[in-house]
C-alpha cells in the first residue's frame, strides 16, 4: 500500500483554484502545466430549482506532494493555501489505511495515492 496520499473533502471545496495557483507558483510550472488541477463536475440540475457543482482538486503526474516542503515538516503548497482546508496529506501506512477506509463508499471524500 502507498505510504503517502492526498485526501480531499469534496463537500468543502469551493472551486477557488487557490491550490492550482499556489502549486504553479511553488514549482514555476508553465501555463500549460499543473501539479494539481481542479476539475468541475456540473452544473447539473438538483432538486427543485437547485443547481449543483462539484469541484475535485486532482493531483497530476507532476505532483510529488511538495516533497521539498514535507521533508522539513511543512505542508504542501496546495494544502497550505487552501482557504477551506479541504485538502490534507496523509503519510505512513496506518494513516493511508485510515484514509482509504474513510473514503470507501463515501461520496464526500476522495483519496489519491502518490
Amino acid at each position: 500500500m502507498a505510504e503517502r496520499g492526498l485526501i480531499v473533502d469534496l463537500q468543502s471545496c469551493t472551486g477557488c483554484h487557490a491550490c492550482e495557483v499556489a502549486c504553479k507558483q511553488e514549482h514555476r510550472y508553465r501555463v500549460d502545466q499543473w501539479g494539481i488541477k481542479v476539475a468541475q463536475i456540473g452544473p447539473y440540475h438538483g432538486r427543485g430549482d437547485r443547481w449543483t457543482w462539484t469541484f475535485v482538486p486532482t493531483p497530476t503526474d507532476l505532483c510529488n506532494l511538495c516533497r521539498h516542503l514535507t521533508v522539513k515538516g511543512q505542508a504542501p503548497s496546495c494544502v497550505h493555501h487552501c482557504p477551506t482546508k479541504c485538502i490534507e496529506v496523509v503519510e505512513g501506512p496506518e494513516a493511508v489505511a485510515d484514509a482509504v477506509r474513510l473514503v470507501s463508499g463515501s461520496d464526500r471524500w476522495v483519496f489519491f495515492n502518490k
